[in-house]
């Protein structure tokens, strides 16, 4: 609805009219009454113009009612509202705009739905700022990701896992930018994480290095400002004799106490908001357990006295009934009228459930149904042979496609060999329940011909195997697979293929739903009884890029969809985005706006680039690669023998193999400073150890981080590729290849297949600035 529709809406005016006099003329009139000339309004008048002076009786969008509102009215109506509402009120008009500009309103706010004991706002921030952290958008202020409601406090910023990562760094990262004066660091901000990057409080934990339980992290932006802050001050005092050095000591140590005390008391501001945010948020819960409490027990009672009534027995297999009790609002008909529909649906299920649960605490039925089990994992039986040359036949035909149109991966091979078994069994394999299954189970295989336990064989038997001998093809522990039931964005849990199916009956199978057949496996402490649930068309197996949605049907079979990525596969075949081009001289206008107070050499090359690439959309990966291609290239033509970057001309590595000259790896620290002063903080970060994706023997340190597939701080990388590489050549030569071994960079195609997508224009002028085509190039 446009503005103005809004302007009219809230433009209060209500005129009232005097009653007028019958006027009974008009019952003379006849048809010249009804049959007006054109244009004649005396005597009757324009009836839209009488209705818009009259003023409406009712409020709509296209009949405004016209009474004022003060503006002190509405500051006291703003005053009341939610503090999400007035965010949204910000955006409905620009006089509701002006109106919300008054700090006053924001404050009585804050007050009237948090209490006079909330604090005021730390240093430096706004009331409307401060109420947006403490519940406010809920989006990330950096990616603009929905749903996100975490604010770190230190730093006074609302992310998402992935931003915090990206915009922080650990305290002995941060030693790197700051070797010159170390004792800098106590003039910026700290917060203290846990071993998984997960924010604790505020502060340091007092402790360095890489292999302890917690992190000291502070942002990336506040050590290239307080770096150039103390640059500029040092600038500031003469540099001849004036200034004793003692003088000039005791200057710096009065900087540094001013800026430590300004911290100081930053981090007092915060420490009290975050005890007064975890009270609250305690007297929040506690609430809210009341009138969960409370609404529990109004359920139980109403499911009580239905004909037949439900238990709260029953009521423990029904998942609407959990998430019923979970929504923090009072009990109401309305909500109980919702809920016993559901309730009814899922009575006979629930009390099918329950019937299992307590023949399940039968001990000798139990111990025989194990029995049985166990007979089976042998593998042996005349039914288990006849799937398994099904199966023989399913994966060779898949081998050959996979070696006639391109590898696929573990996942795409997995889902699809166990669809097609599935499928020729059910049509061709009417094999029944075998004879010595248990008499209490054999209702609920529901005449299917194949249960759990048959794919659990045939993965381990026959398509893991087949899978080791794909190329590429990661190793056993890494062959992981995403659950259906779990819908949570903010993080995803992967699983083994036999642990997942213990995930579903542990977690979703409790309650009846579409997940409800694995009940028939066990409770969580029993061995699992594989055989007695049913293998349904539709096997609960998403790969990683698959979403759950919440609508898994066991019968609807989906045909296997490929991600929709830029991957070598998908690269196969297209032109590399550096063939025919070179690296070029920058334009003036370009150099003027590049070259300016940036050092030289390869490290100068890299700063270029990545001025002109910085406000580009591509990637960072993508970026990363222009940049250091281009560095490369240039560096690589203008190379002096002897120079500090380039020690060498040529390496001979005794098997009579030349190398070309590389930059050592002390380049890669002062690359990596230089982007930070120059404000770049997303070159280079966040990536791979590419040395330790191609060796994946080697990919897992010490302390379980594994380098080549999660992604890393550059500065870490760095150390990681110190202390972890020097094998391959020797140290020296190993040092030196960090270019092509460190980061874990898209390839030429990759990088084509990136600059060629809509809205990449800007893009690719950029790259032909800095890889201008050569004239006897056609590409």
């Amino acid at each position: 609805m446009s503005n103005r529709i809004y302007e009219r809406q809230l433009d209060f005016r209500v005129n009232q009219q005097p009653a007028k006099a019958f006027d009974d003329s008009l019952l003379h009139a006849g048809v010249q009454a009804r049959k007006r000339k054109r244009g004649d309004t005396e005597g009757h008048g324009n009836k839209k113009q009488k209705q818009a002076d009259a003023g409406p009786t009712k409020l709509s969008a296209r009949r405004a009612v016209k009474t004022e509102i003060h503006a002190d009215a509405w500051h006291v109506i703003f005053t009341h509202c939610d503090p999400s509402m007035l965010f949204a009120l910000k955006s409905v008009n620009r006089e509701f705009r002006k109106l919300l500009d008054y700090e006053g309103t924001w404050k009585k706010c804050r007050l009237n739905n948090y209490g006079e004991d909330v604090p005021p706002p730390p240093a430096g921030l706004k009331e409307y700022q401060y109420l947006d952290l403490l519940d406010g958008q809920k989006d990330c202020m950096s990616c603009g990701q929905k749903g996100i409601r975490k604010t770190y406090w230190p730093f006074l910023r609302r992310w998402c896992k992935s931003c915090f990562k990206k915009k922080t760094m650990k305290r002995v990262d941060a030693l790197l930018h700051l070797e010159a004066a170390p004792n800098l660091l106590d003039c910026i901000i700290f917060a203290t994480t846990d071993q998984f990057y997960n924010y604790e409080r505020v502060g340091t934990n007092g402790m360095s290095g890489r292999s302890i339980q917690q992190h000291s992290v502070c942002l990336r932006e506040d050590v290239t400002r307080i770096s150039k802050e103390y640059e500029v001050f040092i600038s500031s005092m003469p540099t001849d004799a004036t200034l004793s050095p003692e003088v000039k000591e005791m200057k710096k140590e009065q900087w540094r106490n001013q800026k430590v005390s300004e911290v100081q008391a930053l981090q007092r501001d915060i420490e009290t908001l975050e005890a007064w945010a975890r009270q609250n948020l305690s007297d929040r819960s506690l609430k809210i357990q009341d009138v969960k409490g409370q609404r529990k027990a109004a359920f139980v009672s109403r499911a009580l006295s239905l004909e037949p009534p439900i238990t709260e027995e029953l009521l423990k297999f029904m998942k609407p009934f959990h998430d019923a009790i979970q929504i923090n609002k009072p009990f109401s008909e309305k909500s109980w009228t919702t809920l016993r529909t559901k309730l009814e649906d899922r009575r006979a299920a629930a009390e099918a459930m329950l019937a299992f649960e307590k023949l399940a605490k039968d001990h000798d039925r139990m111990n025989a149904w194990q029995d049985y089990q166990r007979q089976r994992d042998w593998h042996t039986s005349e039914q288990q042979e006849r799937v398994r040359k099904v199966a023989s036949e399913v994966i060779r035909n898949l081998e050959a496609e996979s070696a006639a149109l391109g590898p696929m991966d573990y996942q795409e091979f997995t889902i699809r060999a166990l669809q097609e078994i599935h499928s020729r069994c059910e049509k061709a394999l009417p094999l029944g329940v075998p004879k010595n299954f248990p008499a209490e189970l054999r209702q609920h295989l529901l005449g299917s011909v194949l249960a759990i336990d048959d794919a659990i064989m045939l993965y381990a038997r026959d398509i893991r195997p087949a899978i080791d001998r794909l190329p590429d093809a990661p190793p056993a522990r890494q062959r992981l697979f995403k659950c259906p039931g779990c819908m949570r964005n903010d993080t995803t849990h992967l699983y083994q293929f036999h642990d997942l199916f213990k995930h579903i009956r542990d977690k979703h199978a409790c309650f009846a739903s579409a997940f409800d057949s694995f009940w028939w496996a066990g409770g969580k402490d029993a061995r699992p009884l594989w055989f007695a649930v049913p293998w349904p068309r539709n096997l609960p197996l998403l790969a990683k890029h698959q979403k759950a949605d919440g609508k898994y049907d066991p019968d609807a079979v989906t045909p296997y969809k490929r991600p929709v990525q830029i991957t070598q596969s998908s690269a196969a075949g297209t032109i590399s985005a550096f063939e025919g081009r070179s690296a070029g001289t920058l334009p003036t206008s370009a150099a003027d706006e590049s070259t300016a107070d940036r050092p030289a050499g390869f490290v100068g090359n890299i700063v270029d680039a990545s001025r002109v690439l910085r406000r580009t959309p591509l990637g960072p990966q993508f970026r990363s690669r222009i940049a250091l291609s281009y560095a490369l290239e240039k560096h690589s033509s203008h190379s002096i023998h002897g120079a500090s970057d380039w020690s060498f001309s040529t390496i001979e590595d005794g098997t009579g193999v030349k190398y070309e000259p590389l930059p050592s790896i002390a380049l890669a620290e002062e690359m990596i400073k230089a982007l930070a002063k120059d404000g770049d903080h997303d070159l280079f970060n966040r990536l791979c150890c590419e040395a330790c994706a191609t060796d994946r023997h080697n990919a897992t340190n010490a302390f379980g981080k594994n380098h080549g597939a999660t992604p890393q701080s550059r500065e870490e990388l760095v150390t990681h590729y110190r202390s972890a590489h020097r094998h391959h050549y020797g140290q020296r030569m190993e040092m030196r290849a960090w270019t092509e071994k460190l980061f874990k960079l898209p390839t030429g195609e990759e990088l084509w297949i990136a600059l060629t997508q809509p809205a990449m224009g800007v893009a690719m002028a950029a790259f032909d600035t800095l890889f201008p085509k050569n004239p006897s190039s056609g590409n």
